[in-house]
């Protein structure tokens, strides 16, 4: 398919302007309909080729011994902020420095009923803002609160609707750089035009200065679309459902790529009695309360008859070998009782957050739940996989086998930054049991995939090929004969 019509109506873009300036060899901003602006390849990639450089529009880091950054902790501890703190504190960074005095909202930084902070250029905050955005009916109470607090007035529309709109960039556009409990945002030009896919076809990563740095993780052709996961590599695992809930809340947006237009949803993979695997439909999804009761027996590896439960508590799977059966409520059962405590695991902490109502975790999770699961759960079920990764962290001695089964099941492309990370535990947990020829082949599979998906001067990839070399070292060392055994002296008399 040609995009060169489409490329033609960008031509009076910034963006556009931009990315053919500093990317144009490599890749250039199109329209498609239904989309809006993306990212094609001008080029051929091949996995692990890098696409493109990119050095940050604008950075923010929350100071809380800025006054202005002050008042807005204030308005947080008050309830007052619809959003998180740094949304807001990154749109007042993005306003216009003191000295542009073309406009009253020109000086608002001056004029502000606090000491100046630091702020843009006008061409940085004109770049900035022409980002995506939803349409935008006015300023929201927030905002008002803000404008309030910091220049004595709530409703001058101009200044009131700029705020808004470059809260509304940081929050569609901008990439976490929060470390060690200090939040920090940063946006670009060029990565925010493109799209999310939950099977993305390049790997982004920001370096020791920031800089946004893109790799081809799977062969893209000249002119095809590039893609990345808004998600992180733990969040790609989830169900359909559950990721198009984040991607709701977060992103504003309703995920329509290959992954989860397909019917039926390989992470709620169940086991039918028949032994084979049987699928949930994708729609109308995992719900949040329990489909069936929990007190169903569910321990028994067995079925239920449609009389034990109540009416319209009944969904139907897909069994690879036997085809649709509505008759396995025990692993539904068993799905429902671990929602809670999945939803709260560390790993999709920001799935915690978006539920309208506050997740309980109450359940603890015992290695005989692990049992329990193996029995009523695919392994490619993401609350079973969630399980293995909680039962190897809490019990060091099962790591080997627990990790092993994961790598088992994460073999899709989409998982492969996850795949890298795991074969990293594993090779760690083979080198404490002295197993160090299989340690050194784990770290290896990790250093491929890392320089792929990174490059080979990322971080990640060099911990893995260090600690590739330090398994090869050991096994050199257990090879070598012990210097200080005694030699046998051939001279001596036997012993009568």
């Amino acid at each position: 398919m040609s995009y060169i019509w489409l490329r033609k109506e960008m031509k009076s873009s910034l963006v556009a302007n931009h990315v053919a300036t500093y990317h144009g060899e490599a890749v250039a901003v199109a329209q498609i309909a239904g989309k809006g602006r993306v990212l094609l390849a001008n080029v051929d990639f091949e996995p692990g080729e890098r696409i493109l450089l990119e050095y940050p529009l604008i950075e923010v880091v929350a100071d809380d011994s800025i006054p202005a950054f002050q008042v807005l902790q204030r308005l947080e501890q008050d309830g007052q902020l619809e959003f998180s703190l740094i949304f807001y504190w990154a749109a007042l960074s993005s306003l216009t420095q003191p000295e542009d005095k073309s406009s009253r909202i020109g000086r608002m930084v001056a004029a502000a009923l606090v000491p100046p902070w630091r702020a843009v250029p006008k061409e940085t905050q004109v770049q900035a803002l022409e980002l995506h955005t939803p349409e935008l009916t006015g300023p929201s109470p927030s905002v008002l609160k803000i404008l309030e607090a910091l220049w004595g007035y709530a409703a001058e529309a101009p200044a009131a609707l700029l705020v808004e709109q470059l809260l509304q960039v940081w929050i569609y556009n901008s990439f976490d750089l929060s470390e060690d409990g200090k939040e920090a945002g940063v946006i670009f030009l060029a990565s925010a035009m493109m799209s999310h896919s939950c099977a993305p076809n390049a790997a982004w990563h920001l370096d020791e200065n920031n800089s946004y740095i893109l790799h081809a993780r799977s062969p893209i052709e000249q002119e095809q679309e590039i893609t990345i996961s808004y998600l992180s590599p733990d969040e790609l695992m989830l169900p359909s459902s559950l990721r198009r809930q984040l991607l709701e809340s977060t992103k504003g947006f309703r995920c329509s790529c290959s992954r989860c237009l397909e019917p039926l949803d390989v992470a709620r993979a169940f086991l039918c009695t028949c032994g084979a695997e049987a699928l949930a439909h994708a729609e109308p999804g995992l719900q949040a309360t329990s489909p069936v009761p929990w007190d169903t027996g569910f321990a028994n590896c067995g079925v239920l008859t449609r009389g034990e439960l109540p009416d319209g508590q009944w969904e139907e799977l897909v069994c690879n070998s036997c085809g649709p059966r509505s008759d396995l409520a025990r692993g539904l059962a068993l799905e429902a009782r671990l929602l809670p405590w999945a939803r709260s695991f560390p790993d999709f902490s920001t799935l915690a957050k978006v539920r309208e109502t506050a997740v309980s975790a109450d359940l603890e999770v015992p290695s005989k739940l692990l049992f329990q699961a193996e029995s009523l759960l695919g392994d490619r079920h993401w609350i079973l996989d969630a399980l293995r990764h909680a039962v190897a962290t809490a019990e060091p001695q099962r790591a080997v086998e627990l990790l092993s089964q994961r790598l088992e099941v994460h073999q899709e492309d989409y998982c492969m930054t996850l795949r890298a990370r795991l074969h990293v535990s594993l090779g760690k947990a083979l080198f404490s049991e002295g197993r160090f020829p299989a340690a050194e082949a784990s770290y290896r599979e990790a250093a491929e995939l890392l320089a792929l998906l990174f490059g080979d001067d990322h971080p990640e990839h060099l911990e893995a090929a260090s600690l590739k070399q330090a398994a090869e070292q050991k096994q050199a060392d257990v090879r070598k004969p012990d210097a200080k055994m005694p030699t046998p002296n051939r001279t001596a008399k036997k012993r009568r």
